[in-house]
């Protein structure tokens, strides 16, 4: 007897076409061969398989194009299966990641973790574990990773191996320590600018003072001398300030509409006398303008300050090469969170020094961070670049290695206006004596006295106040004209600008000057002609404050004719 299975189709009543298995078995019965033959409709059989094998495509479909790596891993820890996605991730071909296992491309650091976690995952404490960790590219940097593993079991509850699903949070990762490094910056940045302004207010009286006392000892005077070693610390204690306001984006700054190009070529002389005749300067700038809206004295602070840094970190010679250019930036080649898309300005100065390590390059932006000998750097150079550009709204990137030199990338915004709007301040009269009344408010007591002094010996009447309340209130109960406010930016009760707002709408023909080591934005008083509007940076000398009071009371009395000859 034998038997066999076909399959085949049959016909219904109805004409409807259905799958059918037969059954055929030979017998011998009585000499004669005769044959069984038993049908079966198969149909629900062969849907099942259709939809399983539908199924299993969706699935390889989707092991194949998940945008997220995912990889069934041994018992052993030797890869069994990987996906397009986890690949492209380490930069594998899908035969060798398959000869690798889970530990020999996970960072040494981190394999202790996983293990672990593999471990417990076996014991049977959890269904599965999520780690973040870092797998080693095959070019050998450090990428990290979210990496979530479940275990598959046969029917009899053994373990078969391992569903792993990872994910690349490189640049989440890069994101959130740019934004904790943003944040720490700023805090010392506030820190630094609160205590530069405070320091500004002490060097204003010292140097003030000590320019009183000169100009009244004679030059054979023996104290003379240590007067002029007063002036000259307080001179070089009021550059360190300048430097800490630039780190902490609070400078005064006069911006102007610049070529950078121009900027980078009229230095070049300048460095070539800075750097040592065994480093090579290049410089590569395009013919197409890179117009930045700057402080000319700032951007030339930035060369400087790389150039100085470069300096220092060719002991032995070699090659700095300065770029300058225009760039558009899409998302394909955006390199940190804060650049946006567009046009910008890209100033690179790039060394063959000695290079920088990962740790070093983390805190090369820190105020007072220096890798220099005690004595030999103050430590501010590179912070004060940091400030000025990031005033700007740019963004500096570093990228070194040790032994393979530094490229500093600096992107500052590109200019769309086509001149600068710079007015400069000249004096039109020969004394700077005067007969006026001028509101002088300071939170400074001793700033004040060195004011009202420098102010009396001129002639000016001058009332004062210690805070923007009071000045007001001063203000209301004189009776006559005041010519001139002079009101210090940063104030307890009430600040420089509201104080000047509410002392226009009093007396709107009052001239103003802020006094102040921060930026200000005297733009910010509305309708009022930025004519009668002067900034003074602290600390400042006697001579610029007694000129720009002279100054705006000049064009003040000039803008008053002209509106009287009008009438």
């Amino acid at each position: 007897m034998s038997a066999g299975l076909q399959a085949n189709y049959g016909m219904r009543a109805n004409g409807e076409k259905f799958p059918l298995e037969a059954t055929i078995s030979q017998i011998t019965l009585a000499g004669e061969h005769l044959y069984t033959v038993i049908l079966r409709d198969i149909t629900q059989r062969k849907q099942a398989e259709e939809e399983l094998k539908e199924h299993e495509e969706q699935l390889h479909s989707m092991f194949e194009h998940a945008a997220v790596g995912i990889v069934q891993v041994g018992m052993d820890g030797v890869f069994l299966m990987v996906n397009p996605a986890i690949c492209a991730m380490l930069g594998y071909g899908e035969a060798e990641l398959l000869s690798k296992t889970s530990e020999s491309i996970t960072h040494p650091l981190d394999w202790e973790l996983e293990r672990a976690q593999i471990e417990s995952l076996l014991a049977g404490d959890r269904e599965f574990y999520e780690i973040e960790k870092r797998y080693v590219h095959r070019n050998g940097a450090a990428m990290w990773v979210s990496v979530t593993s479940s275990l598959v079991k046969d029917i009899a509850k053994q373990p078969l191996f391992r569903i792993t699903v990872i994910q690349d949070i490189s640049r989440w990762n890069r994101a959130e320590d740019q934004l904790q490094q943003a944040q720490k910056m700023e805090g010392i940045g506030r820190l630094a600018g609160g205590v530069a302004h405070d320091f500004n207010n002490l060097l204003t009286v010292i140097l003030g003072n000590s320019e009183l006392a000169l100009n009244e000892i004679s030059e054979n005077d023996p104290s003379r001398a240590r007067f002029q070693e007063i002036q000259t610390s307080g001179k070089t204690a009021a550059a360190l300030t300048r430097q800490l306001l630039a780190f902490s984006r609070k400078q005064v700054i006069a911006k102007q509409v610049l070529d950078l190009n121009g900027v980078v070529v009229g230095m070049e002389n300048m460095l070539r006398r800075l750097l040592p005749e065994d480093i090579e300067i290049v410089i590569h700038c395009g013919q197409e303008a890179c117009p930045v809206d700057a402080d000319p004295s700032q951007l030339k602070q930035i060369l400087m300050n790389l150039a100085v840094n470069a300096r220092d970190a060719m002991p032995k010679g070699g090659n700095l090469t300065i770029d300058v250019r225009t760039v558009n930036l899409d998302g394909k080649v955006l390199q940190d969170e804060s650049l946006k898309w567009g046009p910008w300005v890209l100033l690179t100065v790039k060394d063959t020094g000695i290079g920088m390590d990962v740790e070093t390059t983390a805190h090369i932006f820190e105020p007072f961070f220096t890798t220099k000998p005690v004595g030999e750097g103050t430590g501010l150079g590179l912070s004060t670049l940091y400030g000025i550009v990031h005033q700007y709204g740019g963004t500096v990137l570093v990228s070194s290695k040790p032994g393979a030199g530094s490229t500093f990338r600096v992107y500052l915004p590109r200019s769309l206006e086509s001149k600068a709007n710079v007015e400069a301040i000249s004096i039109h009269r020969s004394t700077l004596n005067g007969h006026e009344t001028i509101l002088l408010v300071d939170d400074s007591a001793p700033l004040r006295k060195l004011m009202l002094e420098l102010l009396y010996r001129r002639g000016y009447s001058v009332l004062q106040a210690g805070d923007g309340v009071s000045a007001l209130e001063v203000s209301r109960k004189h009776p006559g004209v005041i010519h001139l406010l002079i009101t210090d930016m940063v104030m307890p009760r009430m600040g420089g600008i509201e104080l000047a707002r509410c002392i226009v709408q009093e007396r709107p023909d009052i001239a103003l000057i802020f006094v102040t080591g921060y930026a200000a934005d005297a733009c910010a008083m509305p309708h009022y002609p930025p004519g009668r509007i002067a900034i003074i940076e602290k600390p400042y000398k006697a001579e610029t404050l007694l000129h720009t009071v002279r100054l705006m009371l000049d064009k003040m009395e000039v803008a008053l004719r002209g509106a009287c000859q009008r009438f």
